[in-house]
């Protein structure tokens, strides 16, 4: 194996845009001049830049013709391989950018590399000499950027960042460190053991997904903002589904042309399809969660059956004491409980279109009534709510009126 002695030039305080010209008159090479071969390529002379790969045909002071990269001439001293074939390989040692040289593959005209993050590469002189490279190569499909970070998962992440430059990383994950983050609405609050509508808000996940708020430039220090949401895992008492909600999301918005849950009134983002709501139920919703008072949704006792004898009757809430025991149930009665036919969604089609099942007014009736004489016959607190109270703030100060809230 040939050791060479790269002699070090003035090159390295030469700006990268000199061309091939200006760096030999500068650095006094005019040899280099004299043995490039233009005949086919005068573009070559006044264009390519000092530290090009390009390859280029030389014919040396013997007359010898051969190819070699610009680079190779002018920064690694590279020459004729018939006159000096001692200057033809790259030595062992021999540093450019974050790669060097530490073993000679003569055999398969290659070079095993090193990178400064400890990963080691197998390249060809002209791969090695492509540029004077920050990181060390990799391929671009599947590669992790600051502009698409948050397209990939975790894992995927990790996966990606096993095959990337360790110095890469590590500066991705730095600028990532100076973003700013902004808790979300709700961070700090506690909702673990509450509920919501139909769910058992459980306990935080332990992740903390982040959403973007804005951004300037994605390379620059402190160059975009974040909002860190806590998440939290729910279970629906009514049916076991699971699923996970972030904080900001336990809040139930007013009217939207997006609250399709709530055919176009109150409505929430913390809905399980496994039976419908109404805005006029979101609105009770809203005032027991913000007052923290302790309720279910969908309630049934054991004995209490329809006039069908089949099903149980579900009353729309039930509210309990501080010792869990029940202190009232209430039932929001629409127009379908007094003089409209009623139609019960029985569930959701894949397009998320409601199936009815159609009823009359007369069982609604005779339902309503067993419930009530079930409430009496048990002691407990029944209230009613007829639809003219169906206006938020009118709901609002009847709960208050009735020591609901």
């Amino acid at each position: 194996m040939i050791n060479v002695t790269i002699e070090k030039e003035k090159v390295h305080d030469v700006a990268k845009t000199k061309t091939l010209v200006d760096w030999c008159n500068t650095n006094e090479h005019s040899d280099i001049l004299t043995e490039l071969d233009t005949s086919n390529n005068t573009y070559i002379l006044n264009h390519e830049k000092y530290n090009s790969p390009f390859i280029a045909t030389w014919k040396c002071e013997q007359g010898h013709r051969y190819q070699c990269e610009i680079v190779g001439r002018t920064l690694f001293g590279l020459m004729c391989p018939i006159c000096h074939p001692e200057k033809t390989i790259l030595p062992i040692g021999t540093e450019y950018g974050c790669m060097t040289i530490i073993d000679n593959l003569q055999g398969n005209n290659a070079y095993k590399c090193r990178c400064k993050c400890g990963k080691i590469h197998t390249m060809s002189r002209n791969e090695f000499l492509q540029s004077k490279r920050r990181y060390c190569p990799h391929s671009l499909a599947g590669k992790i950027t600051l502009s698409n970070w948050d397209n990939f998962s975790d894992s995927d992440r990790e996966f990606a960042f096993s095959t990337m430059c360790g110095r890469e990383v590590e500066h991705l994950k730095k600028i990532r460190k100076t973003y700013k983050r902004f808790p979300a609405e709700n961070y700090e609050k506690d909702f673990s053991g509450r509920t919501f509508e139909s769910y058992l808000i459980e306990s935080p996940t332990g992740n903390e997904p982040e959403t973007k708020s804005g951004w300037r430039n994605y390379r620059k220090r402190g160059g975009i903002s974040y909002i860190v949401h806590k998440e939290y895992k729910c279970v629906c008492k009514l049916c076991g589904n699971t699923h996970n909600y972030n904080c900001d999301q336990f809040v139930v918005n007013p009217p939207t042309r997006y609250g399709s849950h709530a055919y176009n009134g109150y409505w929430s983002e913390v809905h399980c399809t496994c039976h419908p709501i109404s805005s006029f139920q979101w609105k009770a919703n809203k005032l027991l969660f913000e007052n923290n008072i302790p309720y279910d949704v969908e309630y049934t006792f054991n004995d209490l059956f329809g006039i069908g004898h089949t099903n149980l009757l579900r009353f729309d809430f039930v509210v309990y004491n501080p010792d869990k025991t029940i202190k009232c149930l209430i039932e929001l009665q629409g127009q379908q409980h007094y003089d409209k036919p009623y139609r019960e969604c029985i569930g959701f089609t894949e397009d998320r279109q409601p199936i009815y099942k159609e009823s009359n007014l007369n069982t609604q009736k005779a339902n309503d009534a067993l419930k009530a004489q079930y409430a009496v016959g048990h002691g407990i607190t029944l209230h009613a709510i007829h639809y003219k109270y169906s206006d938020y703030e009118k709901l609002k100060k009847y709960f208050i009126e009735n020591d609901i809230i």
